[in-house]
């Protein structure tokens, strides 16, 4: 966790601005980013703000210098903010901090919007960074499958089975090409400023992966429709994007999974030692119930609608029922009017 205090940063603060820095001058503002409540900070100091990110706990000190590595490349190709600082002891960068908005459903409808994406997207399945770093979707949505069953996690029948499938396509597509990807192109990672310039945050994420599952994820969490998609391959390609060919078939497919990948990450985060007390059939069955009711929300009805449940903050429950909610939007994805938007 960052320091609270101000003192601590005086060093960083000295070297980047090129002269003295006193703990008074600086003033801290605690910021929350992200689904795991990264504890962010603003600092202000003679006029200027900047953002001071950590490092997530869990990686190694390789993992955080190979983020560095990659996100100041990525800097370099001017589509991340430049890394002022970097911790000695790799607890923490210093960024500048940008005016912006997040993408919006307005940006997404905006033809030069998407154009300027595809460019982007395309610019990082083509770096030639040389960090190693691989965590693939399918890897890490094995490792949250593998979570839930370790803890116990009550799952719905037959989906276990399920995600395994959805594991194997995701080793096929790797398997056939893989590139660098940001891996995790949500909204709250695509900022743009007041001149409408794209800047990408949160390389903790980055990998080899295949192309295909960086632009599901990003379609399917940014609610592409058919022709959006479009618009963005074209810029991505710079040559014609057929609706219905192989190509578009092979992203429907990996926008499907998107719903399986998303309800085993909800699912790993969503354990009750309480509830964990009944057997494990009665803790299924009561699953099972919920996914037979026609008032549970679909996981494409809260990313549509903004609802997702934050797997830090909200109950078990909630998490669960969001879980849930993606699982069935997979199950229901050819017979559901929701799944129709990414075909029309």
């Amino acid at each position: 966790m960052l320091s609270s205090h101000s003192a601590h940063y005086t060093q960083a603060f000295t070297k980047i601005l090129g002269q003295n820095v006193l703990p008074e001058e600086l003033v801290l503002i605690p910021m929350m980013g992200g689904m795991v409540c990264a504890h962010l900070l603003e600092i202000r100091t003679g006029g200027q703000r900047f953002v001071v990110r950590p490092f997530g706990t869990h990686y190694t000190p390789e993992q955080r210098q190979s983020e560095v590595a990659v996100h100041m490349y990525a800097a370099k190709q001017g589509i991340a903010p430049e890394i002022l600082y970097v911790d000695p002891e790799l607890a923490y960068m210093i960024l500048p901090y940008i005016e912006h908005r997040q993408l919006s459903r307005e940006d997404v409808n905006n033809p030069e919007m998407l154009k300027r994406l595809g460019e982007i997207i395309y610019q990082i399945h083509h770096f030639n960074v040389g960090a190693d770093r691989q965590k693939p979707l399918h890897k890490r949505t094995l490792k949250h499958l593998l979570r839930s069953q370790e803890k116990d996690i009550t799952l719905p029948t037959g989906f276990e089975t399920l995600v395994k499938e959805c594991i194997g396509r995701g080793e096929a597509l790797f398997a056939k090409g893989a590139v660098m990807t940001h891996r995790d192109l949500n909204k709250g990672n695509i900022l743009i400023d007041h001149q409408e310039k794209i800047h990408l945050i949160d390389w903790s994420s980055s990998s080899l992966d295949s192309p295909f599952t960086e632009i599901s994820f990003l379609s399917f969490t940014n609610y592409f429709s058919a022709g959006q998609l479009k618009q963005f391959m074209e810029s991505y390609h710079k040559t014609p994007f057929i609706l219905g060919s192989e190509e578009h078939q092979k992203i429907q497919q990996a926008q499907r999974d998107m719903c399986l990948h998303m309800a085993t990450t909800w699912f790993s985060f969503s354990g009750d030692e309480a509830d964990q007390n009944r057997p494990y059939q009665e803790r299924q069955a009561e699953l099972d119930q919920w996914l037979e009711d026609p008032g549970l929300k679909t996981g494409i009805q809260h990313m549509r609608d903004e609802t997702l449940a934050h797997i830090i903050q909200d109950s078990k429950r909630t998490i669960r029922k969001c879980a849930l909610g993606f699982y069935k939007s997979y199950l229901n994805w050819e017979r559901s009017s929701e799944a129709a938007h990414f075909y029309a």
